[in-house]
């Protein structure tokens, strides 16, 4: 063998044992991988206005005696179900009966809690509105913030107590019925 012949050998040889090297060393390489998924769920806000837990609510006021003081009184929980601040209106949507029961006094204030509402339970600073069981209202639903209007966080509620009273309900006949309508909004948005 010559030493050229020899030398070239030598060079292949070192050539094939470096891409066989090389290749060995390509194929036992790991890579680390990883991933991390974010999930973006998406819903429309909502305002749920309730009374006791309920959509709507009925309540027989005690017996009035016509010439003997009377005094009445019942808690309404009104509450936010929904995800976004409302504030909310009164105003009455309809009645009927005898015309004699706009003499009987109506209250409406704020407690802490229902048992916390009597006939004297609203009277200063925790009194929303007075007038008389025929006309009474607090607040505006006109859209937008009104004087009067109330207003609830999500998932919060406050507790109204509603007091009917006469000292001497002299005249007063008949039966009334009345429909006492809370309206809400949302607040955000709706300047």
């Amino acid at each position: 063998m010559t030493k050229l012949t020899s030398t070239r050998a030598r060079i292949v040889a070192v050539i094939a044992l470096a891409i066989a090297t090389f290749g060995a060393g390509q194929a036992s390489l790991a890579l680390l991988t990883d991933t991390a998924t974010v999930t973006n769920n998406f819903s429309a806000a909502s305002i749920d206005l309730k009374v006791n837990g309920q959509n709507s609510l009925t309540r027989s006021w005690a017996p009035l005696f016509p010439g003997s003081p009377y005094a009445d009184s019942f808690a309404v929980t009104v509450s936010n179900a929904g995800s976004a601040e409302l504030r909310y209106a009164a105003d009455i949507a309809g009645s009927t009966g005898d015309a004699s029961w706009g003499m009987v006094a109506f209250k409406i204030g704020t407690v802490a809690t229902p048992g916390d509402c009597n006939a004297t339970a609203v009277n200063g600073g925790n009194t929303v509105v007075s007038g008389t069981v025929s006309s009474i209202s607090f607040g505006d639903p006109t859209q937008g913030p009104q004087a009067g209007d109330r207003v609830l966080a999500p998932g919060t509620s406050e507790v109204l107590c509603l007091v009917a009273s006469h000292g001497n309900p002299v005249g007063v006949t008949g039966a009334y019925t009345q429909q006492l309508n809370l309206k809400a909004e949302q607040t955000y948005s709706n300047p």
